[in-house]
């Protein structure tokens, strides 16, 4: 026996898959003791307590017990595995620590989908409109324009639409639907003040909205009238240079001219009395007083003629002054420009609508004045009688002055 501290050592063999006493290794070499020889009786079964003990593959079994006991228990007994690696202790596993509670990780709150980008919309509105806002002296015939600032939706637009004053009319689109026209069933009243609207109901064609509703107000043309009389220091009377007694003589009279185959009578009115903003003269009608007819209006004077003249002061040249178209296309023939054609002591009045208007448009050249001759159809002023005449009121004599009546537009 090999003794070490105190302890003997045995070498237990064992087989490479399971031990060696199993019947598989029944012809296993045994060694006991240094030198010792195989023991033939040994059962394949036995455990021979010795130094060590080695089997045909290498294989080591060892066990140990004191020097002074006897064999040692078969529990005791430890198993090695191959020589070449090293014996282990079973090492018995660690206790498995408690586990912590462990807290449950809260789901994740639901992503909400990023919405898609709406485009942005902007409000509609009106860009101009005709009349302008405040505008006055607005024609009667006007009609409305409004311009949008993009195309709009014609029946939202027209449901929106409305008018202070005379709302009949039709509406007209311009191509992209941008512009709108109405137009009035009728002229508008003169001096009618009106208000448009386009309420916020209006809506575009991509769906804007009008931002806000629309309103604008105009003022029609207003119509007025006035009386102008005469002015004595332009009215009179011009003399032929072939006439009797007085030939060539020019005569400013204030209480009457006289018109006669020989003579021809002026009358002068001063437009400066008007209001400025006059836009235009709609009508005008001359009015001059007949008190004394002689011998008038036979084969020899035919009637009195008014004739539309720019004279400024009185002069003999004004006997040639070139007249001024005075009649519409209505006045023809021998009526074109009458006066009187006949001897009655009365007003004679005739329309000068044209004369006068054209006369205020051209104002500046005719020195704001409308002025008249007056003369017979027929003139001879070599051979008539000079009994044959009439006289006129003119400037401020004794009886009724010339008149100019006139209605006229104005903002």
């Amino acid at each position: 026996m090999f003794e070490s501290n105190g302890l003997k050592t045995v070498v237990l063999a064992a087989a490479a898959a399971g031990f060696l006493v199993m019947g598989g290794l029944a012809g296993t070499a045994i060694e006991r003791g240094k030198g010792a020889s195989a023991d033939p009786d040994l059962a394949a079964n036995e455990i021979i307590w010795g130094e060590h003990t080695v089997d045909e593959t290498g294989v080591i079994l060892v066990a140990a017990r004191d020097a002074e006991d006897g064999d040692v228990p078969a529990e005791e007994i430890a198993t090695a595995g191959p020589a070449s690696q090293p014996v282990v202790a079973s090492t018995a596993a660690p206790a498995s620590p408690t586990p912590l509670a462990v807290q449950p990780t809260p789901a994740p709150a639901p992503v909400q989908p990023t919405p898609a980008a709406t485009p942005e919309i902007k409000a509609a509105y009106v860009v101009s409109i005709e009349p302008a806002d405040g505008a006055i002296g607005v024609a009667r015939d006007a009609s409305i324009e409004v311009t949008f600032s993009e195309s709009m939706d014609q029946d939202s637009v027209e449901s929106a639409f409305s008018l202070s004053s005379g709302d009949c009319g039709s509406f007209r689109w311009n191509s992209s639907q941008t512009v709108m026209s109405f137009n009035p069933c009728s002229d508008w009243p003169y001096g009618t003040e009106v208000t448009v609207e386009v309420g916020d109901g209006a809506v575009a064609l991509s769906g804007a909205v009008l931002g806000k509703a629309f309103e604008s107000e105009f003022r029609v043309l207003r119509q007025s009238k006035q009386t102008l009389y005469s002015e004595a220091d332009y009215d009179g009377w011009v003399r032929s240079k072939e006439a009797p007694n007085f030939p060539g003589q020019v005569f400013l009279l204030t209480n009457g001219l006289a018109v006669s185959p020989w003579s021809r009578g002026f009358i002068s009115f001063d437009l400066s009395e008007l209001p400025a903003d006059v836009v235009a003269v709609q009508f005008a009608e001359v009015g001059v007083f007949q008190h004394t007819a002689s011998n008038a209006y036979g084969p020899e004077t035919g009637s009195v003629l008014i004739e539309s003249v720019s004279y400024g002061t009185l002069n003999y040249e004004d006997w040639f002054a070139y007249p001024h178209l005075m009649c519409s296309k209505i006045c023809i023939g021998k009526n074109a420009n009458l006066l009187s054609d006949d001897a009655t002591l009365s007003w004679k009045t005739r329309n000068v609508s044209v004369a006068v208007n054209n006369d205020w448009q051209l104002r500046d050249n005719r020195d704001l004045r409308s002025q008249f001759r007056l003369r017979f159809q027929k003139e001879c002023p070599t051979s008539c009688d000079e009994d044959t005449y009439v006289i006129l009121y003119a400037g401020e004599g004794a009886g009724p002055r010339p008149f100019l009546k006139l209605t006229y537009t104005h903002p």
